[in-house]
């Protein structure tokens, strides 16, 4: 019995088709090009969050610092 995912064999994505050869080469290096695609977005997106948190206890030292200015005004 034959299943059809997406107008793609099955069978070509476990390497069982062998009356086509040249169909399961090609997602196999679609997917691996599609999967250091990904690698480069991870690395940008930790690199945002590195920002991100870098920002965050900038801001968090800066407000500490506004607030200890304050306090020593009022005094």
């Amino acid at each position: 019995m034959k299943y059809v995912y997406e107008s793609y064999d099955i069978d070509q994505f476990i390497g069982g088709v062998t009356e086509y050869p040249g169909l399961y080469s090609a997602p196999h290096s679609q997917i691996s090009s599609q999967i250091s695609q990904l690698a480069e977005i991870q690395k940008i997106l930790q690199q945002i969050c590195t920002v991100q948190q870098y920002s965050r206890h900038r801001l968090l030292q800066d407000v500490s610092a506004i607030n200890i200015e304050r306090t020593t005004m009022m005094r």
